[in-house]
């Protein structure tokens, strides 16, 4: 099914190769696929991980597409820079078409997606997300492993 959606993504863009959503998509459908085996034989924590890297990866690709900015896409993809979640998010917030679809969903749905105060929808997301990653003491990700190893017929570990 995401091949399907990345596929798409591609189709819209003229280069794909050049383009960081359809980039972004094409690795988004490695995490979602290491994030179900992983979440299968036990390893939750890493399934939580490559979920997380696709909130942030999606983000920052929309961002970097929303400002034209070929040169941190290519320094990104290259390693030499480092962009983070927050500062994408936190530019999504202001782009005017982001605005105009946040004000939306905020008269539709009393949500939104990147607000910081109440969080928004992807911010909550990756939050939940990096409690996971980071091992948080007390986060439930073991009661997760503990549950599932009892109501699976499996017995993975």
């Amino acid at each position: 099914m995401w091949t399907w959606v990345v596929r798409g993504i591609q189709a819209l863009s003229p280069n794909p190769e050049e383009s960081p959503t359809a980039i972004a998509a094409c690795d988004a459908t490695d995490e979602f696929q290491a994030a179900t085996y992983a979440a299968l034989v036990g390893f939750y924590r890493v399934a939580f991980s490559a979920l997380r890297n696709v909130l942030e990866q999606v983000t920052i690709a929309v961002q970097v597409t929303l400002s034209n900015d070929a040169k941190s896409f290519r320094d990104w993809r290259n390693g030499e820079e480092r962009i983070k979640f927050g500062w994408a998010a936190d530019m999504l917030s202001s782009d005017p078409a982001v605005v105009i679809l946040e004000k939306h969903l905020k008269a539709a749905t009393n949500d939104s997606l990147f607000a910081q105060t109440p969080k928004g929808l992807v911010r909550r997301c990756f939050v939940e997300t990096s409690k996971y990653t980071h091992g948080v003491a007390g986060y439930p990700w073991l009661k997760w492993a503990v549950l599932a190893r009892r109501n699976s017929r499996l017995r993975l570990f």
